[in-house]
């Protein structure tokens, strides 16, 4: 059975994203800087988000780099963040 996209960020600092089918399509670190602010880091600069979380969801709103639109960070970080959209915690 397939499912939607997902992200997953474990507790020793690793990010990544599953298609869906589950496969993993993206990884890197992250780490929480305040209380409304993470940073994943890559092969690219770090990328800097904001999120909120409410009950079971989170939302990330990517701070666009300044580098934009012409970089390859400034495009993922809207395509990791979905801006405007919650993402919902999920077991398993």
């Amino acid at each position: 059975m397939s499912r939607r996209h997902a992200h997953f960020f474990t507790k020793d600092g690793l990010f990544g994203s599953l298609d869906w089918n589950g496969e993993q399509v993206d990884d890197g670190t992250y780490e929480v800087v305040d209380e409304n602010t993470f940073v994943i880091s890559k092969e690219f600069p770090d990328v800097t988000f904001n999120f909120a979380v409410r009950g079971d969801a989170i939302t990330f709103e990517p701070v666009i780099p300044d580098c934009s639109p012409g970089c390859f960070e400034a495009a993922w970080s809207v395509s990791v963040a979905y801006p405007g959209e919650q993402w919902h915690r999920v077991s398993g």
